[in-house]
C-alpha cells in the first residue's frame, strides 16, 4: 500500500512538471500542450422573480360592462358629495375590481335599499354592493361573493348622556335604536326582543343611520347599534359617543349576484382575495374608517 502512494505522488509531481514546462514552450512550438475547458454555469445570471399573477378578466364572462347597484344613503360606506358624485368604500372598491377585471363600471344609485336584491334577481343587475351582510333569508334569494371587509360594531349613545355598558346585553334597560335589515337588526330580534329580554315598546327601527342619529340627539331614544365603520363618520362630528366596541355579530359585508352566476361569482372573489393580499382594503378602511382590516 506504501508503495502504491508513493508511485501515485511520483506520478503527480511529474505530471505537475510536465504543465509548467509546457506553459514556458515559445508560441512557435507545434507539440501538443494540454487544453483546459470550463464549462458554462447552468445559472449565469440570478433570475428574476415571475410577476405576480394577473387578474383574469371579467369581459369573458359579462361582457365590456359590469352593471351594478347601490343604494347611496349610508355613509361611509356609499354616498353622494357635494358635487352629487357617487363617493365611500363601497364605490371605490367596486371601480377597483372593474378596473382589475378589464371592464368599464356601470354603476346606479336606486335609492331603495330594499329593492337591490329582487333588482338582481330580476337580472337588472349583475351585482349590488351597499355593505349588504348575507344572511340566511338573503342566501335563498340571491348569491353573494365572499365576505370582503369584517365588521365590527359599535354601541353609541349622545354625546352628554353619561351612559356606559360592559356587555351588548346590558342595553335591554335602555330605549333602543337599531337600523332595519342589519345584522345588527337581526342580532337584536332574535337575542333580545324575542328571548323577552327587551321589551318591543323599547326597541326602534329606522331605515337610515342618519334617522337613528337624529332619535339619540333628540333623546328619542338612549342608546343606538351600528357598524363602527359607519360611527365613526358621526363621532367626528361630535354627534355621538361611542359606549362599547367589539364583534357583536361576525359578519360583514359582501356582492351580491343572481342565483347561478358561478362565474362571476368566482371571478370576483379571485379579485377581491388578491385586494385583500395586497392591501388595498386596507387602504381604503383606513381612508374612509380609519381603521385597520384587523383593529
Amino acid at each position: 500500500m506504501k508503495q502504491f502512494l508513493s508511485f501515485m505522488i511520483i506520478f503527480f509531481i511529474g505530471c505537475t512538471m510536465t504543465a509548467a514546462c509546457s506553459a514556458l514552450k515559445p508560441k512557435g512550438d507545434n507539440s501538443l500542450t494540454p487544453t483546459i475547458s470550463i464549462e458554462p454555469s447552468l445559472q449565469p445570471f440570478p433570475t428574476i422573480a415571475a410577476p405576480p399573477a394577473t387578474t383574469p378578466p371579467l369581459s369573458p364572462i359579462i361582457g365590456d360592462t359590469l352593471h351594478v347597484a347601490t343604494s347611496a344613503d349610508f355613509p361611509p360606506w356609499e354616498y353622494v358629495d357635494a358635487e352629487k358624485n357617487l363617493k365611500g368604500f363601497d364605490i371605490e372598491l367596486m371601480q377597483e375590481i372593474a378596473k382589475r377585471g378589464g371592464v368599464s363600471l356601470d354603476l346606479q344609485d336606486t335609492k331603495d335599499y330594499d329593492s337591490l336584491l329582487s333588482a338582481i334577481e330580476k337580472g337588472e343587475y349583475q351585482a349590488a354592493i351597499a355593505s349588504i351582510t348575507p344572511s340566511e333569508k338573503r342566501r335563498k334569494q340571491v348569491d353573494f361573493s365572499n365576505i370582503y371587509y369584517p365588521e365590527y360594531q359599535s354601541i353609541v349613545t349622545a354625546p352628554d348622556l353619561p351612559i356606559s355598558i360592559a356587555n351588548p346585553k346590558d342595553i335591554v334597560i335602555y330605549n333602543i335604536g337599531v337600523i332595519t335589515n342589519t345584522a345588527l337588526d337581526r342580532w337584536v330580534i332574535e337575542e333580545l326582543a324575542r328571548p323577552g329580554l327587551l321589551p318591543l315598546n323599547n326597541l326602534n327601527r329606522y331605515d337610515t343611520a342618519e334617522a337613528m342619529v337624529q332619535a339619540l340627539t333628540n333623546n328619542t331614544i338612549l342608546v343606538g347599534l351600528m357598524d363602527s365603520s359607519t360611527v365613526l363618520a358621526y363621532e367626528s362630528d361630535n354627534k355621538v359617543r361611542v359606549i362599547l366596541t367589539e364583534q357583536i355579530v361576525e359578519d360583514g359585508p359582501a356582492i351580491a349576484l343572481r342565483k347561478g352566476d358561478n362565474e362571476l361569482k368566482q371571478a370576483l372573489n379571485d379579485i377581491i382575495h388578491q385586494l385583500i393580499k395586497e392591501g388595498f382594503i386596507d387602504v381604503i378602511a383606513e381612508k374612509y374608517f380609519r381603521q385597520q382590516l384587523n383593529p
